[in-house]
């Protein structure tokens, strides 16, 4: 019976660490928003990405909603060429104070890996955002 309980004790902090993984780090966020297009979540990508600040409400949503809409688009025609992603990975990240580089390896249905960037961000409430800026 105490040996039940410790491998449940173990699967259940491994479940936590795990579920912790992706949190407000430049990693964590990479990941999320390649999961969101695995998904074809782009209204969850475009909660993602880096607004001006000074947006608020119903003009951040407004812009959001349009991202979401754009992404839609660019993405059906990645489709065509690539297929559906299948997988990734993690390369690197380099931080240097408000912005970030991830690189990723992303693995597509019908071609080959390729890499990818992903530039973030910091907003002033200390979330990492995904930036299509420098």
């Amino acid at each position: 019976m105490k040996q039940i309980l410790t491998i449940v004790a173990a699967c259940l902090m491994a479940l936590v660490a795990v579920s912790c993984g992706k949190g407000n780090t430049p990693t964590g966020v990479a990941e999320k928003s390649i999961e969101c297009l695995q998904k074809k979540d782009f209204e969850g990508y475009s909660k993602l990405m880096y607004y001006n600040d000074t947006l608020t409400g119903d003009k951040l949503k407004s812009e959001q909603e349009a991202m979401a809409g754009m992404l839609q688009s660019k993405y059906a025609s990645s489709l065509e060429q690539k297929g559906e992603i299948t997988g990734y990975r993690v390369v690197s990240e380099e931080v240097s104070d408000s912005s970030a580089v991830v690189k990723m390896m992303v693995a597509y249905e019908k071609a080959d890996s390729t890499s990818e960037s992903v530039k973030l961000r910091l907003n002033k409430k200390g979330e990492w955002r995904i930036s299509m800026g420098k």
